[in-house]
Order: C-alpha cells, then sequence, then structure tokens
C-alpha cells in the first residue's frame, strides 16, 4: 500500500479487487489505513486490507468500498469490532470499473 506504482500496475493489469495482507505495528495503523484510502480512490478499486493482532500487532483489518456523491468518489471505511471477523457482502464493480476508465481516460488526456 505505500507504494502508489503497485497498486496502479495491478489495476491496470485487470484487478477488480485487491486483497492486502499485512503486518503492520500497532504505531503504524493510522499512516497504514490512510494509505489503504487512498490507493483505493486513487485506482478506483475496493481493497480489502487483512492485518496480524496479536501483542506485537494491531490488528484493525478494514475493507475501503468508495461511494459517489456528487460526482465525486468518496473513500468508505468499514472495521470489525476488536477480536471479531467479519464478512463483505458484495462490491458493485461495474461501479469502479465506469469510474476507473474515466479517470484513466482523462488522465491520459493530460499527459
Amino acid at each position: 500500500m505505500v507504494f502508489a506504482d503497485v497498486v496502479k500496475s495491478l489495476v491496470k493489469k485487470g484487478a477488480d479487487v485487491l486483497f492486502s495482507p499485512s503486518r503492520i505495528v500497532r504505531r503504524g495503523l493510522n499512516p497504514w489505513h490512510l494509505y489503504v484510502q487512498v490507493r483505493a480512490l486513487e485506482n478506483r478499486v475496493p481493497i480489502l486490507a487483512a492485518n496480524v493482532e496479536n501483542r506485537r500487532f494491531g490488528g484493525k483489518s478494514i475493507v475501503t468500498d468508495l461511494y459517489e456523491k456528487d460526482n465525486v468518489m468518496i473513500p468508505k471505511i468499514e472495521s470489525a469490532p476488536k477480536g471479531q471477523c467479519f464478512a463483505i457482502g458484495s462490491f458493485n464493480l461495474a461501479k469502479y470499473k465506469k469510474s476507473r476508465n474515466v479517470r484513466y481516460l482523462d488522465a491520459q488526456k493530460f499527459s
């Protein structure tokens, strides 16, 4: 999640959803959550970011989805209560694909 080019490369190769298993120590949880949200937003892709939870690693796995408000994509994160798992029903992948196409086409116009 730290390296923007990795996520961009995966999405351009056709990834519709990213799964990001991690080992983030407790003091790094807030920046990690920001990285995940930013990567989801800039690449228009949902991200399921799982983190180890024990004495050293902080848990706090998240799912980052995007929603649209006034033609602007906004990240929305969901997390499970401490020590619990959670399940996701579904993502509207067509929404993401359409938004990605517009974003990448607009970026090519200005390159």
